[in-house]
């Protein structure tokens, strides 16, 4: 398994930049809801 650094480094710069958004549960989630609907996933009607 090759283990790129700068891959793993941006990982950890995206999840850090996520954590320090979502103080709380709910934040997360509206965090997370708001990435899908970006990308263009639409929930049920």
């Amino acid at each position: 398994m090759d283990i790129n650094k700068d891959k793993c480094r941006k990982t950890a710069e995206e999840l850090l930049s996520f954590l320090e958004s979502s103080p709380t549960s709910f934040h997360a989630v509206a965090n997370i809801a708001g990435e899908l609907e970006d990308a263009g996933f639409r929930g049920p009607v």
